[in-house]
């Protein structure tokens, strides 16, 4: 699976440059992008029962960007350094912030709600789909 494939960690404060092992990472990596993907189903379904768009105020957001909003904010963090360093070296899933890219970077959906450009880093041309 492409997601983690391309994606390479540098941690600083340790001096380590290691690029994820997709093959130790794919089967969380996937189901993280079926879980955006059903969630994202989910959602619009929601949508279409209740029959109104949500918004907050002060922020100029669709219903769905903020939806992918919400799905990045679980991964917003400051993750330690030995832990990035673990998770690289060990883990089967890949740091936060690749749980987040990744996933993303593979939704057509995702790609639509904030007008990405067809080939830009957030919408690349060739995408891993499941079904």
């Amino acid at each position: 699976m492409r997601v983690n494939s391309d994606f390479i960690v540098v941690i600083i404060e340790i001096n380590m440059t290691k690029k994820i092992n997709g093959n130790q990472t794919v089967e969380e990596t996937m189901g993280d992008a079926v879980g955006i993907k059903m969630s994202f189903r989910a959602f619009k379904e929601e949508e279409k029962r209740v029959g109104r768009q949500l918004t907050l105020p002060g922020l100029d957001l669709t219903q769905d960007q903020l939806f992918f909003l919400s799905f990045a904010q679980m991964w917003c963090a400051k993750e330690a350094p030995v832990l990035v360093r673990f998770m690289v070296l060990r883990d089967v899933h890949p740091p936060g912030k690749f749980r987040l890219i990744g996933p993303l970077q593979n939704s057509e959906d995702f790609a639509k709600a904030y007008n990405c450009p067809r080939g830009s880093y957030m919408n690349p041309d060739k995408k891993c789909s499941m079904w």
